[in-house]
């Protein structure tokens, strides 16, 4: 892993395109980071996912430069559950499909062969997997995704206070902490709602659940759920540099893989 500095530009949109033409061959990866424009109740900004998936997309690059580059950040996600609160842009599922496949056929235009998305808005996976079907029906590459959160899930366990479903509770805002503290909003932060679930069926172990689609405002009035006065920037960087830990690894075998 290489130390990350101040001179890495690893941002596509940071570099003249001299400078992306300069570092083409060595580039093995292009990360493109996608979020969201939600609503993240009191604690956090509207921006949060977009925010927190392109700087973690940033400290990975950093970690591997210069094979890797960051592409601008796809800010808006799917968030038709989050519409009923003021700000809360979404994109029709079409769109994104249709967003993520022309940043691939762009890229893929000026040599760039492998990429990997880095999400940080649940609301977007199903989206995602349609999406990277179809990118490799029609382009023939396989492109990974991950939620980074689940890349820290053992330590989450470990460090995180509630079991309640986290939106804008201890691990966002934990993580906002560290990644990015001008989101957070210190003076308003509050425990969430507990949630309001109805039909959701799940077996006595938890393991089993039917999907019911919701409206956050009925799930959580507030807007945010999980514990967010217990979050600390400390407890950010420990998930934060868990999960990085974890996509380094996992790039490092995904650019050396011939496949």
């Amino acid at each position: 892993m290489v130390n990350s500095t101040k001179e890495m530009k690893v941002a596509i949109h940071d570099l003249t395109w001299p400078e992306v033409d300069k570092m083409r061959d060595q580039v093995k990866t292009v990360i493109i980071p996608v979020g969201s424009t939600e609503q993240h109740g009191p604690n956090l900004c509207i921006s949060t996912d977009a925010t927190r998936a392109y700087k973690f997309s940033l400290r990975v690059a950093k970690a591997l430069y210069p094979h890797v580059l960051v592409a601008p950040c796809i800010h808006v996600g799917i968030s038709g559950h989050h519409m009923d609160f003021p700000g809360t842009i979404t994109l029709r599922p079409e769109t994104m499909i249709s967003t993520i496949t022309d940043y691939v056929s762009s890229l893929m235009k000026h040599g760039f062969k492998k990429f990997f998305i880095i999400n940080a808005h649940g609301g977007n996976e199903g989206t995602l997997q349609v999406a990277v079907e179809n990118i490799r029906t029609d382009f023939g590459i396989r492109i990974p995704f991950v939620n980074y959160k689940v890349l820290c899930q053992d330590v989450t366990a470990e460090i995180v206070g509630t079991k309640r479903v986290d939106h804008s509770g201890e691990f966002e805002v934990s993580d906002a902490m560290f990644l990015a503290p001008e989101i957070v909003r210190e003076d308003a932060i509050c425990k969430g709602d507990d949630g309001n679930f109805p039909l959701v069926y799940t077996d006595i172990y938890g393991k089993y659940r039917i999907n019911y689609p919701l409206n956050w405002k009925q799930v959580a009035p507030s807007g945010a759920m999980g514990e967010a006065h217990k979050a600390t920037p400390e407890k950010g960087k420990q998930l934060n540099d868990a999960a990085l830990k974890r996509a380094v690894e996992f790039l490092e075998q995904f650019m050396e893989d011939e496949d």
